[in-house]
This record gives structure tokens, sequence and C-alpha cells, in this order.
């Protein structure tokens, strides 16, 4: 988010770029919830706004090799391979399913095709279709692609444009009137902002690292993923951001069938059955056998991780994400898990949506938080609108007032997405 963000400000505004500045905690990258995601990208959303933050997610994609290249350098491989999304749908899930996909067609997904049992048998051979009464395949626009690939990429354009990147971490901002400690301390406690959080106006002036330095400043854009309503708190405002853990394991199955390995998309096991408990498979890299496969964990076992937690629960793999796959594809009943790891969405535990531009009250603080599992697919859509937010003063692009700081406060609507990963 942040190197998306900064890259977009200076693409708009060359003579911009010296002065912006992206403050990076670990510039290793081996814990950036970029680096441990498994890097793909979907139009079939619910919400017209993260349909359309996808399709443009998909452009960038597609232009990255020349658009992200420095003058000096070959084209770049971000290895962006079209492979589709498929979600799985029992029939309690299908109306739910064929609602969204209406919304996806009115939306300019005419990629996405709308398949009956009989169309995923003919379609996918190797997946068992019992108790399944249909299913919905991106066949162009949707895939996998390399996370690491593609943030060097970012980043190393953004420098050459004239970004200043620090390795550093914010430990306090200024505020303008100051925010007393204790409201810091009790903003970070709670969940959602509140009326008396928005009581007085105040603005940014300087962010304090903690290597001791104090950076005076116009504008902040809070990109800190799980770790964002600390940030948040240091301006006095709440914001319902956690860490929460997520596993992926990488397996290699012994024999796979005809078309498998050629043509997987990214499958998603029906939501609605225990069975599936939205267990998800793709395929892995250019060899004949090698999936990663993950799942979303129950809500009540859902829990905030620690900001040091990368440990992958015991038996998770064996006891719940196996027989999924082994139910669905019996080709996945002989294989071997050969590696795994666990990273951390930043979810929005208000409506799993993104909060985005101001608040009503601190206009020079913006946010770019809360994309709970749709940050990097949504990382060039959200750095172009932050950057035209931050020129225009107005989303440009694409209307995002619906992901807008004030619904979060008590008692506002929330913004939900029924397709969820």
């Amino acid at each position: 988010m942040g190197s998306a963000t900064a890259y977009f400000l200076a693409k708009y505004m060359p003579s911009m770029a010296p002065r912006v500045l992206v403050v990076e905690r670990d510039k290793t990258y081996i814990r950036s919830s970029t680096t441990r995601s498994a890097a793909s990208i979907r139009h079939q959303f619910s919400l017209p706004e993260n349909i359309t933050m996808s399709q443009f997610g998909t452009h960038f994609l597609s232009d990255a090799p020349h658009a992200l290249a420095r003058s000096d350098e070959d084209p770049i491989d971000i290895c962006f391979r079209e492979t589709g999304y498929l979600f799985l749908s029992s029939p309690a899930g299908l109306p739910t399913l064929e609602e969204n996909h209406a919304v996806q067609l009115k939306h300019g997904c005419s990629n996405i095709t709308m398949l009956d049992a009989g169309g995923l048998k003919k379609s996918f051979p190797w997946l068992s279709t019992e108790g399944l009464a249909g299913g919905t395949y991106g066949t162009s626009g949707e895939g996998s692609f390399d996370a690491e690939s593609l943030l060097h990429a970012i980043k190393n354009k953004a420098i050459s444009m004239g970004v200043r990147y620090v390795s550093d971490e914010v430990v306090d901002l200024v505020m303008d009137p100051p925010v007393a400690a204790s409201d810091k301390e009790a903003a970070l406690a709670a969940l959602l902002p509140s009326w008396s959080q928005l009581s007085s106006h105040r603005r940014v002036t300087h962010v304090c690292l903690q290597t001791g330095g104090r950076v005076a400043c116009g504008t902040v854009v809070n990109c800190a993923g799980g770790q964002a309503a600390r940030i948040a708190a240091m301006a006095g405002l709440s914001l319902p951001v956690r860490a929460r853990k997520r596993c992926i394991f990488v397996v290699d199955v012994a024999e796979c069938p005809d078309g498998m390995s050629e043509g997987c998309p990214l499958t998603v096991l029906d939501q609605t059955s225990s069975a599936g408990r939205g267990v998800y498979f793709r395929k892995e890299g250019c060899g004949h056998n090698r999936f990663i496969t993950g799942m979303s964990p129950l809500p009540d076992e859902d829990v905030d991780a620690l900001q040091d937690d990368f440990d992958v629960p015991d038996g998770l793999f064996e006891e719940c994400v196996w027989p999924a796959l082994a139910s669905r594809v019996p080709a996945f009943e002989a294989l071997r898990c050969v590696s795994c790891w666990a990273g951390h969405y930043e979810m929005n535990l208000h409506d799993h949506n993104a909060v985005m531009g101001a608040s009503p009250n601190v206009d020079s603080l913006l946010f770019c938080n809360g994309f709970s599992g749709h940050g990097l697919q949504h990382a060039p859509a959200a750095g172009r609108a932050i950057a035209e937010l931050i020129l225009c003063g107005r989303w440009v692009s694409i209307d995002l007032s619906l992901f807008a700081f004030d619904r979060l406060i008590e008692g506002r609507t929330k913004v939900l997405e029924r397709n969820i990963v």
C-alpha cells in the first residue's frame, strides 16, 4: 500500500517525488503480509467498488513488466498467470452466488461464467461434484503472480522517480493540538471510534521515528497493515483493524489427473458446507504437481495475532485442510505437505472491508487499511486512489467513498462483502 501510493504520487506529480517518504519497519519483508500472501487476484466480489479495484489491478499487473521497469532495465517478470478463480457452491449457497454473479456482470465482468454441476464436471473432470449446485469461473483477468517481484518492482520504480525510503518505525505522531497519552492508550484499547474522539479538529505536524528522528509532514498515510490501529491511536482515534493469522501449505500431489496441472484455477470450496469451510487451493509455479492451499478459520477461532506470532498451529493441515481437499478432489488423497508458513491479514473487524480516506477531524491523516485479505490485489487501485485524494482532494478514478472512516463511528451502517475467502 505504501509503495503503491508513493509510486502514483511520483507518477502523477514528479516534482513531489523527493518530498514523499516511505517509512518501512522491515526492509527485508520477511514478515510482510505481501510476501506471505497467496498472491492472487480476482474480480469475483459482491461490492462494485471491490470489483472495480480488482479490474484495475489486473490492468496494472498486465502492464507491470514495462511500466515498472526502470529506463536501464529489461521488462520485469512478475509471473502473472491468468489461471482464473473458481467458486464452488452447495445448494444453500447458490442464491448468493447467483446474486454476486449478477452484480459482476453488471460491472463489466463478462469473463466470469456461471456453471451448473454438469458444467463443472465437464470443465474440471478432476473435481468431485457430489453435493454441488454450481460455481462461478473467471476465464480471464483472474489468477496469480509473484508478490515479492511485484513489491520490489514498485519500490524500485518509485525510488528511481525520486521517492525516499527509510528503514525505521513510527513510534508517535505529533498532533496540533496535542493528544494526551491517556487518550492515545484509550483509543488503542477501544475497537470503534467514538464521537468524543472527534470533538476537536487536529492535524499531524510531525512523525516521530524509533531511531530518534522527527519528520515534519503535511500529510500522513497510514499503510501499517495489521498494526494500523497503533498509528491511528497516536492521533487519538480508534481503528477496528487487527492482525489475524492465516496459514498457507505447499503440497505435492502424487499424481495429477489430466488437465489439473495445466488448467487448475484458484478453487474455493463450498463455504456453506462443513466439509468446505472456506478451504482453497491453486497451482503453484511451473511444476507438474505442486499446489498451495489454505483455509479461513471459523469466526470463533479467529483471534487477534501477536505482532511476532507466525507459528502454524499443529494439526491444522492434517485435521482440517487435507480432509476438505480430498473430499472435493480425489487426487488430493495422496499428497505430501512440503512446507508451510503463516502471515497476517489486516482484518477490519467492523465489516471486513477497507477503510480509506481522512477521518472527520484529522484531515492530514489518511487511512489505507483493513482490506481483510484483499490488500495485495487492491494495492494498485488503493495506492492510485489515495494519491489522487492527496493531489485533487477527492476520489477521481474510482469513487471509494463507501469505504470512508465515517462509517466506523458507533451505530453507522456496515459495508458488507459477501464473497470472502
